[in-house]
């Protein structure tokens, strides 16, 4: 569920794994392509092949999520970061995301002339 998320949150308490592989299956729902692109190559082997489970310290320094609190304060940071993210123009978060995904498949100058279109996009309105 962590690799669908944009930006992640975990309670002190929390565990990630990927138990796949111990279960004789590979997983599928993408997380053998979205986990990777969180953390760095070794970790996400370590984690599909070996079954290693971080703790949510270990998610946060591994990229896996972004933020770490206490069990009692998780819904309402959740709530608060859900109100900052809803609060921005739509067009904006989306141009912003397409960007960033295109980043992790195209060379960098690539990349800053797909940025400088949508940027421009969205100035001229021609993004919505």
């Amino acid at each position: 569920m962590a690799l669908l998320c944009d930006v992640g949150v975990a309670a002190a308490d929390a565990v990630f794994l990927m138990p796949e592989t111990a279960l004789g299956l590979v997983p599928g729902a993408g997380g053998t392509q979205t986990l990777p692109r969180f953390v760095r190559r070794g970790r996400a082997l370590d984690m599909l092949l070996a079954g290693r489970t971080l703790d949510a310290g270990e998610a946060l320094s591994a990229g896996l999520v972004q933020y770490f609190v206490p069990p009692d304060v998780l819904c309402d940071k959740t709530d608060e970061l859900a109100g900052r993210l809803a609060a921005l123009k739509p067009e904006a978060v989306a141009a912003a995301k397409r960007a960033l995904r295109a980043a992790l498949d195209m060379p960098l100058e690539a990349g800053l002339a797909a940025e400088r279109r949508l940027a421009a996009g969205l100035i001229s309105g021609a993004i919505e």
